[in-house]
């Protein structure tokens, strides 16, 4: 059965040496290198609005504060944003770079941007005896932490790929020196967290038969593959230009991709395999991603259509037998 609709999980996985931008006091806790991944865990076009859609997360560690220092606590902020214009008096929103798409914190801080923190992430740990009624974790280092922002969607997300803008990150390490404080303020770098697919497009049908009939070696039979429901021709033409096919079967295919084996029962032909053809008759490798743009689609107002050819061939393995024609190519959709 054809899947109409995989999400590649975007995976972004970004590297930054901390650089401490403000410090203040003595002893400041230091912050080691940062690192961030993003993945999509749902179909962005199937989602509801407020559902869910990836998760952004955050890790890095702090190498040490100074001895002086008793109680450190490390908290995360996102930069100064806006807003999600499509969530109004929601803070816990803070905009993106794409419509419909918005990061979800703990809790906001300020009362006209969406200068988020994520206190569920944050670290409180101690050195020496333990404080009376705060229970916090033991000084150890380094001290790993993680945190992790929602993604959610708020609205119609535009058709096509969508690159989430650079967001600035904000790591404060707070130093408790007896009754003063001291705070480490790192930027920890510009981090792109990844790309949202938006688009309307679906197959029209999960299962297109090929029937050969009575054939013989190098006949050729086409076939069509359709998506509907597109937005519009806009959807429909970024749909074309991000989907590529991987190819699976319950058969074998040759290890070089070159062909579909036939069936192995005693009531199978023998001796032959099925080519892959494109529209203009050029064989496809199943055994390597085939960009759909390339197949001369024929595109509408809201959907697209694609020809492919199914040609029997002898297989130079076995001799010639009669018997049934009865295989299937399962055709996956990825967008990229």
């Amino acid at each position: 059965m054809l899947r109409y609709l995989v999400i590649l999980n975007l995976f972004v996985f970004l590297l930054f040496s901390g650089v401490a931008r403000a410090d203040y006091g003595h002893n400041p806790c230091t912050l080691g290198p940062v690192t961030s991944t993003f993945n999509v865990t749902s179909d962005p076009a199937l989602a509801n609005i407020g559902d869910l859609i990836g998760v952004y997360t955050i890790e890095g560690s702090v190498v040490e504060c100074g001895p002086a220092i008793t109680v450190s606590t490390v908290a995360y902020f996102m930069g100064q944003q806006a807003v999600d214009p499509l969530s109004p008096g929601n803070n816990y929103r803070c905009q993106t770079t794409v419509s419909g798409v918005a990061y979800e914190a703990a809790r906001p801080v300020g009362e006209n941007s969406c200068d988020a923190e994520s206190v569920a992430g944050a670290e409180r740990f101690r050195r020496g005896p333990l404080i009376a009624r705060v229970p916090l974790t033991p000084f150890v280092f380094p001290k790993n932490f993680s945190v992790s922002y929602n993604i959610v969607k708020t609205g119609n997300i535009p058709a096509g790929p969508n690159v989430l803008g650079p967001l600035n990150l904000s790591i404060i390490a707070a130093g408790v020196n007896g009754g003063l404080a001291t705070f480490l303020d790192q930027n920890a770098g510009t981090l792109t967290p990844g790309e949202i697919i938006g688009t309307t497009c679906s197959l029209a049908t999960t299962l297109v038969p090929v029937d050969f009939g009575d054939a013989t070696i190098g006949d050729t039979e086409s076939f069509a593959i359709s998506f509907n429901s597109c937005t519009d021709q806009q959807d429909a033409v970024a749909y074309n230009n991000a989907v590529s096919l991987e190819f699976s079967s319950g058969q074998t295919i040759q290890s070089d991709g070159s062909a579909l084996l036939n069936c192995v029962g005693t009531d199978c032909a023998k001796g032959l395999q099925i080519e892959l053809q494109d529209g203009n008759g050029s064989p496809i490798n199943l055994m390597a991603p085939y960009k759909l743009s390339t197949n001369n689609p024929v595109i509408g107002a809201n959907g697209l259509d694609y020809t492919f050819n199914a040609q029997l061939q002898a297989n130079p393995a076995e001799p010639l037998g009669g018997g049934k024609i009865d295989t299937q190519l399962v055709f996956n959709t990825i967008i990229e």
